[in-house]
């Protein structure tokens, strides 16, 4: 009979009963009163068991359960390590329990024999929570591999994507790992120490402090470890070599004592295994300068381009890559009022990278182009992060958040480039041949400083947040380039120079908030904030000579300095009350835009934005396991120091580049919806997020292409076929997204089954030859996921991918075309008899409807076997060969308001490893 009640508990049944009352409480250990976390809170049915609502204790074991009908009913709290409690409680009106404590247990869990259907996916909140014994991978997953298992979840080379959004942070029982590094925690925390996997949108420091949701939340994944490891070691060391010098080693060690937590993590290897930040990547995108060179503008605009980049690049860079890396952290509480978080990063890499491209223009019939492009990039890179948290409470209602960040870069980077222009009709325009070598140097230093003060009286708070950051990017190019233009004949160009970038900005920022509860369930908030950002660039560049003397060239020289400052001032208002909550604020935002450039001619720029900027979020529960968020935003977005400075950038002297001083700010408006519901007793779970951006005065592209000789309003020289492009604003931007995904169990083939449906359209305006072209792209894509969830020895998963693009354009409809995508997928691991282990994994990309030589199909065939030796099989021996079919290949294809381009990249090829593995687990 316990057997039955505690398979009854933990797979129970949820039953909904509508708005109800509510009951509440906390879990603490019995042993040192310390907070129970992801203790199951639950009130199950006197007359047959069955479970009626449960909850998971969150950081500091606060549980509450809602919907509840008058009636009795039996609490029970369990925890794994800890005696269970039972007590039947009487609910006939919303109750408080206060706190519940709980004594360890020395009885083993494994003993206990569980029938059912496991809980996999609960909704609570914010909140949804995986718990991962609902699958089951092998013994030497990490939570990478454990959350691809996962429904809406979906890790490829651009990193992690939960619910359709990606994760920015990813947090280990709460508490920040390595900064805002999602690769490290997931490739370093082992499957079988987590106990759920959490996803959320975090609120910003000081919304957490306030209790008032200011909107600004960042996609989060919360790590949560069983509660043995907590206070354990785990780690795991790896070592491979193979013919032609390749090599892999690295591994990971973890502490856990409590609070205190130190991890050492590290690799080496040239098989392309990386872990890259962006701010790492510095001299791979050519910080001081707009894009690497190409044909048209490239996406992004280097140093201060204003993008959303996020602060960690999941995905590989391209190409063949040497690295070595290092990094610590280490997290702890201090007596009762510090909490200290620390981290240091390093690595270095060297990258080989070859591409090919293909790029067709917008153009009119009589002026079509086509670019060609052979790109050869290698580079060298060191950098150092270090990150340091600090959390001090001076009293019981004031503490102090300080959070410094520090970064340092070198690089060194040479690039071959052979482009041409041809016409309609096949026949060469131009061609040009650059060797290029740039040093970079960058550091990029930035301070939180946080100040919260909790009144007397319950809900008021006033809290000032203070921020400063100081970017330096400095740079020296030579560069070399020959260029023919073949519609003159013996018409050509030598380019001989050496060009000094610098780029410096400096952020200073402030904000003030004040709270104020309103009766039981509102709370007003008044806010200020004020910041100015100063933004200086000095491009020099010299024409050499055949004995390398430098003469300045003034027409691709520059000084510009700009400042921006915003002043905003805000109101808001949130009503939470049972299963609702709302929340409204309006901000009026004043904002200056000056500039002064000084070389090489002398002019000043002054603009000044008004604009009122609402905010609308609303949450309902329909019940403990459904929910529906809406969130309506605006947000204003200044040009870049680059965008702004008039210097031409001739990187590649067939297609010419400049910023543009008369550029103003952004206004963009976004909507956005997300549903989530999961019903236990079916084991299935639904999501859907849609959302649409619109953008009024849009930072585009405008480009010209010279049909013949010509001199642009800027003295620019122009041969026939040359091209130039500049940033404009144009409105009509557009970008929307809708995301679903299904999960579902399995049983007759013990796995789990997970559905992800994906519709984009985006409509981009741009500018071509001084009329307007609006490039629309419309996707639609299908992916499954099918794991298995039968045993440790038998972990299988099988996937498809397929998506389908409709790319049309108003200025040359000819130039319209769809085309597709797909990948399908096979990961197979097998522990068999004598302990023998069997790894593979196979992959087939096929690309239709690019450019000629671009559609192809490939397939991606891994394999791998080894043995366990060692106590509890610890360690492992055994061979691996990457790309069995010698087939492995990379496409991409991109859209812009201007061109389609089609990309081809060097991939590493067929290689054979011996590899040695060892991992230990100490949990307490």
């Amino acid at each position: 009979m316990k057997k039955l009640l505690m398979a009854f508990f933990c797979f129970g049944t949820v039953m909904v009963t509508g708005q109800g009352l509510k009951v509440a409480g906390r879990v603490l250990s019995e042993g040192d009163g310390e907070p129970v976390m992801a203790a199951t809170a639950a009130i199950a049915s006197i007359k047959d068991s069955t479970v009626q609502h449960f909850d998971l204790t969150d950081a500091d074991g606060y549980f509450q359960l809602s919907g509840i009908s008058p009636a009795f009913y039996k609490l029970e709290v369990r925890s794994v390590g800890y005696q269970a409690y039972e007590k039947i409680i009487r609910i006939q009106g919303s109750l408080e329990l206060g706190v519940i404590k709980l004594a360890y247990d020395t009885m083993e869990l494994d003993a206990v024999e569980v029938r059912g259907q496991t809980v996999g996916v609960i909704i609570s909140g914010d909140t949804t929570a995986y718990l991962s014994n609902a699958y089951k991978t092998n013994p030497d997953a990490s939570a990478e591999d454990l959350i691809r298992k996962m429904p809406g979840m979906i890790v490829d080379g651009d990193g992690v994507q939960a619910e359709g959004e990606s994760v920015k942070r990813i947090l280990v029982d709460g508490k920040v790992f390595f900064g805002d590094d999602p690769s490290i925690a997931l490739k370093t925390i082992p499957a079988q120490v987590i106990d759920r996997i959490e996803v959320f949108d975090q609120l910003s420091e000081q919304s957490r402090f306030t209790g008032f949701n200011d909107g600004n939340t960042t996609k989060t994944i919360n790590i949560i470890t069983k509660r043995e490891f907590q206070n354990g070691q785990f780690g795991k060391a790896y070592i491979g070599a193979g013919p032609d010098e390749k090599y892999n080693g690295g591994g990971n060690v973890n502490f856990f004592n409590a609070d205190q937590r130190i991890t050492l993590v590290g690799l080496s290897n040239n098989i392309n295994v990386q872990n890259f930040s962006s701010e790492d990547l510095v001299g791979v995108s050519s910080g001081a300068e707009r894009g690497r060179p190409g044909g048209g503008r490239p996406p992004g605009r280097g140093v201060g381009s204003g993008s959303s980049s996020s602060d960690f690049l999941t995905g590989q860079q391209s190409g063949i890559s040497q690295t070595e890396s290092f990094g610590v952290n280490f997290t702890d509480d201090v007596g009762e009022r510090l909490k200290l978080n620390t981290s240091y990063f390093y690595n270095s890499s060297d990258n080989s990278n070859d591409q090919l491209t293909h790029q067709e223009y917008f153009l009119s019939s009589a002026e079509d182009q086509r670019y060609e492009e052979t790109y050869n990039f290698d580079s060298e890179n060191d950098n150092h992060r270090i990150n340091l948290r600090m959390d001090y409470s001076l009293n019981d209602k004031t503490s102090i958040l300080f959070t410094p960040r520090i970064s340092f870069q070198q690089n060194l980077s040479e690039t071959d480039l052979q482009g041409m222009f041809d016409a309609a009709d096949g026949s060469r325009l131009s061609t040009t041949q650059t060797q290029s070598t740039t040093e970079s140097g960058a550091y990029n230093l930035s301070n939180d400083l946080l100040i919260r003060h909790r009144m007397n009286t319950p809900g008021r708070t006033i809290s000032l947040g203070l921020r400063s950051t100081v970017n330096h990017v400095q740079q020296e190019t030579l560069l070399n380039a020959l260029t023919s233009y073949t519609s003159k004949e013996g018409t050509s160009d030598t380019t001989n120079q050496r060009t000094d970038a610098e780029v410096n900005t400096a952020t200073y920022s402030a904000n003030l908030r004040f709270t104020e509860r309103v009766g039981d369930a509102s709370m007003l908030e008044l806010g200020y904030a004020a910041g100015i950002t100063y933004n200086d660039s000095n491009k020099e560049t010299f024409g050499l000579d055949v004995e390398q003397n430098a003469q300045l060239d003034t027409t691709l020289s520059s000084v510009f300095e700009s400042q921006y400052q915003t002043h905003q001032w805000s109101t808001g208002y949130m009503y939470r009350k049972s299963s609702m909550m709302l929340r409204a604020s309006l901000a009026y935002e004043y904002a200056l835009l000056s500039g002064q450039s000084t070389f090489p001619t002398s002019e000043d720029l002054g603009r000044s934005f008004q604009n009122v900027l609402p905010s609308v979020m609303l949450r309902y529960e329909f019940d403990d396991s459904k929910n529906i968020r809406l969130f309506y935003r605006t947000n204003t977005q200044e040009p870049s120091v680059t965008d702004l400075q008039d210097v031409v950038d001739n990187s590649n002297p067939l297609s010419l580049e400049s910023g543009n001083s008369n550029l103003r700010q952004s206004y963009s408006h976004t909507l956005m919806s997300r549903y989530g519901a999961a019903n236990s007793q079916r084991g299935t779970s639904f999501f859907a997020m849609v959302s649409t951006t619109q953008t009024n005065h849009y930072i585009t592209s405008s480009t010209f292409t010279a049909a013949q000789d010509t001199t642009l309003e800027n003295g620019i020289r122009l041969l026939s076929g040359g091209q130039f492009t500049q940033p404009v604003n144009m409105n009509g931007y557009l970008n929307s997204k809708v995301f679903t995904t299904y999960g579902l169990p399995l049983s007759f083939l013990s796995s789990g089954l997970n559905f992800n449906t994906t519709f984009s359209y985006t409509l981009t305006p741009g500018q071509v030859n001084g009329q307007v072209n609006k490039s629309r792209s419309t996707g639609l894509g299908q992916g499954l996921v099918l794991s298995s969830n039968i045993s440790e020895k038998v972990d299988f998963t099988l996937s498809y991918d397929g998506s389908y693009y409709i790319v049309k354009n108003t200025f040359q409809p000819q130039l319209n075309n769809n085309y597709y995508y797909q990948v399908a997928s096979a990961r197979l691991n097998l522990i068999l008899p004598a302990q023998i282990v069997f790894r593979t994994d196979f992959s087939h990309q096929l690309y239709a409807g690019l450019s000629d030589s671009y559609n192809q199909q490939y397939a991606l065939w891994n394999a791998s076997i080894g043995k366990k030796i060692f106590l509890e099989d610890r360690g492992e021996i055994g061979v691996s060969i990457f790309d069995l079919l010698g087939q492995n290949t990379s496409i991409s294809r991109e859209v812009t308001e201007t061109y389609v381009q089609d990309t081809q990249t060097e991939v590493l090829g067929t290689y054979f490893m011996v590899n040695f593995s060892y991992n230990f687990r100490n949990a307490n």
